[in-house]
């Protein structure tokens, strides 16, 4: 009865611990602010993220304290170009 118990706790840990494995994500995000060389935040700058392996591009804009987020990329070569002017 004890080896009865302690196989169907194993089975229990084994099938919890490889449910939690299918949570894993494969994607991420960028997270940045626009600032000019003074280190101040650029408001409202236009920041354009390409996938360089798919070609396509992300537009998003910066909000009034210079940050930006863009979510749900994959692994993919990211390049990040900022473009703001000073008001």
């Amino acid at each position: 009865m004890k080896r009865f118990k302690i196989v169907m706790y194993t089975c229990v840990l084994v099938t919890a611990l490889s449910t939690l494995s299918l949570g894993q994500a494969v994607y991420g995000n960028i997270i940045g602010t626009v600032t000019d060389a003074s280190g101040a935040a650029v408001p409202n700058a236009a920041v354009t993220i390409t996938d360089l392996d798919r070609g396509q591009s992300y537009k998003i804009t910066a909000n009034a304290s210079g940050n930006y987020e863009q979510t749900h990329f994959a692994r993919w070569t990211l390049q990040n170009k900022c473009h703001g002017r000073r008001i």
